[in-house]
């Protein structure tokens, strides 16, 4: 389902415009996707990042599979802008939930940002499902899966 997404191109001030991109600027709001995810080993999430006034994104493999932000990616760059983030996502982050922070104060410009999510337990319907956990705007760019195996875990 979803809630409070659409597909935006925005246009700058010099009417160039930008890739299209899943954005919301609600905060709870939320999409979900069923996929295969059969020998899928890693999700890559690709977003905006800004220096001022993105949120955070909850993601969550809601049923069908399990995930989990890769360990080297679990604080790459959260410790560093944790000031703008509300008590309670810095607590889900704490407690294991995927949180991603779209904004970093000490960029100057917005910039393409990704996260890998290692997972587990793959089946053909798994549920994956982001929701923003803050104010501000989120644009989500794209979801990748990356497979190493075939879809009955045979190498291809």
């Amino acid at each position: 389902g979803n809630t409070g997404w659409s597909v935006v191109t925005e246009v700058t001030k010099a009417n160039v415009k930008r890739l299209p991109a899943l954005q919301t600027d609600r905060q709870g709001a939320s999409i979900e996707w069923t996929l295969d995810v059969r020998g899928v080993i890693w999700l890559i999430v690709t977003y905006m990042q800004s220096y001022a006034g993105f949120a955070a994104l909850n993601l969550e493999c809601a049923s069908g599979c399990s995930c989990k932000l890769h360990a080297h990616q679990a604080s790459a760059d959260v410790d560093d802008v944790a000031a703008n983030v509300p008590a309670a996502v810095l607590a889900a982050a704490a407690a294991g939930r995927n949180i991603i922070n779209a904004t970093n104060e000490k960029t100057k410009t917005s910039e393409p940002q990704w996260r890998i999510l290692d997972l587990g337990n793959q089946t053909d319907k798994c549920v994956i499902r982001a929701t923003t956990a803050s104010p501000g705007k989120f644009k989500l760019m794209l979801l990748s899966l990356i497979r190493v195996g075939g879809v009955n875990g045979a190498m291809s």
